[in-house]
């Protein structure tokens, strides 16, 4: 565990590879960038700060754009 994440290596069953996938331990944008930058994990689950309005998506992905590789809004 890392700040709050839980970081696990999951296999992805009908493709050939896994992935670092870190779950929870989020509560702001600067969690995100800990995660993607002090750990291996190449994706990050934070539903319950989204679903609680206590951080927009959209504030995150500004936050780490040009700090780490993300996903297109």
């Amino acid at each position: 565990m890392f700040c709050g994440w839980v970081v696990k290596e999951l296999p992805v069953p009908w493709m050939i590879f896994s992935y670092k996938l870190a779950s929870s331990g989020a509560g702001n944008a600067d969690h995100f960038l800990e995660v993607f930058t002090r750990t291996k994990a190449e994706a990050a689950l934070a539903a319950g700060i989204f679903h609680r309005n206590e951080v927009p998506i959209g504030e995150v992905k500004e936050y780490l754009k040009d700090k780490v590789e993300i996903r297109p809004a």
